[in-house]
């Protein structure tokens, strides 16, 4: 049946109604978080202050101060005489799924390579895997999307951090990949026993041995890490702490402060996931303004403990991510991260290629049990796209 878009006009309105409910209660949360802030920042001992705040509400997450005030905002230093090698890492995924006549796993994954500042043409690599099934346990884990998605992290850091690691010692790299460093698919207490999430640190750890500029860049971010911290200063009830309120982001707050190209200060990111990760790759933070004077757009960088300690590669990183973003300057964002994302997308036509490819592979050794489920045959048969979510 179609859309009973007669019936949605008045849940249409309803929502209208609470998204403008909403966004008031934003307005008022806003201007009352942006004069805490401003109280916040001149506290003297600020950071002393936060963690011992922490230390008596253990397990919450936050935003924790470093050097710089918190109010501070940064403009970056001109480097357009300098050679600056960019590369930016992306991937995509087929997951498994068992209506099809085959079923099987794979992650293509590309960088994208230029010399920002120099003549030469960028460099595309690409990298396609078939994920194995060697055994029942990682049959399991290939069934699940969220480990598929891990599998597909861990390629991307593997892959930027060998093409980082080519580049002649002495030469400038910032290496980019799309969304936040902590690896939010994997969510098992115990990470350090996973030998994915151990790949992951190698491959982070290698860069920080060549002292490479590696960062997350997140567009839009709904983080509330900064404001958090606020609470926890401001708030003496534990039990209030813990439930996450939704009406403002640190983007908003930010949003008031940053001019276009300016930096927030540098915070560090302070969370039980973040804890138990090697303490050369712990994570930092600052917000960008890539927007202008009637469009402000926060982004949010995070970047590695070995980066946050050093304020030149920092600066360097600031003046390359707005370099990146005057590439598509009426939607900022970094040009090679969107040059990657093109080169890794995995068409439907590439995906089904790479089925008939598997088929006939096994047609050639006798396999002749091949058939979709009925419940594939009945979708194709009336040309339907719908997505399951219960397989």
């Amino acid at each position: 049946m179609p859309v009973n878009y007669l019936q949605l006009q008045s849940q249409i309105h309803i929502l209208s109604d609470s998204i403008l409910n909403q966004r008031e209660k934003g307005k008022e949360a806003l201007e009352k978080l942006t004069d805490q802030f401003k109280t916040a920042a001149n506290l003297p001992n600020l950071a002393e202050r936060v963690s011992a705040k922490l230390r008596e509400n253990r397990g919450l997450s936050c935003a924790l101060p470093r050097e710089e005030r918190i109010d501070s905002h940064i403009s970056a230093s001109d480097h357009s005489g300098e050679i600056v090698n960019i590369l930016a890492a992306d991937g995509s995924q087929i997951n498994p799924s068992r209506h099809e006549e085959v079923s099987f796993g794979l992650i293509n994954t590309a960088i994208f390579k230029m010399r920002m500042n120099g003549n030469e043409a960028p460099q595309i690599v690409t990298e396609t895997k078939l994920l194995e099934r060697e055994d029942d346990s990682l049959q399991e884990k290939l069934n699940n999307e969220a480990n598929v998605g891990l599998f597909r992290d861990v390629e991307e850091r593997r892959l930027l951090s060998r093409e980082a690691c080519k580049i002649p010692q002495g030469e400038p790299v910032v290496a980019l990949t799309d969304g936040p460093l902590q690896l939010y698919y994997f969510q098992e207490p115990n990470t350090t026993e996973n030998p994915l999430v151990n790949e992951y640190y190698k491959a982070l750890a290698e860069m920080s041995e060549k002292k490479i500029i590696t960062a997350g860049y997140t567009d839009r971010p709904r983080s509330t890490f900064v404001i958090d911290m606020l609470r926890l200063l401001m708030n003496s009830d534990p039990q209030d702490l813990r439930v996450k309120q939704t009406l403002v982001f640190d983007s908003n707050l930010f949003s008031r402060i940053l001019l276009p190209g300016e930096r927030s200060a540098l915070f560090k990111l302070i969370s039980p996931a973040v804890e138990q990760m090697p303490a050369v790759v712990q994570i930092s933070f600052f917000y960008l303004n890539v927007g202008n004077d009637s469009r402000p757009m926060i982004t949010r960088i995070e970047i590695p403990e070995w980066v946050s300690k050093d304020p030149a590669a920092i600066d360097l990183l600031h003046y390359s991510l707005l370099q990146q973003n005057g590439f598509i300057s009426s939607n900022p964002y970094p040009y090679a991260l969107h040059r990657a994302h093109e080169c890794a997308v995995v068409q439907f036509s590439e995906k089904e290629h790479v089925k008939q490819l598997i088929i006939r592979e096994l047609l050639s050794r006798g396999v002749t049990d091949l058939e979709k489920s009925a419940k594939q045959i009945a979708k194709d048969l009336f040309g339907t796209t719908y997505r399951d979510f219960e397989e």
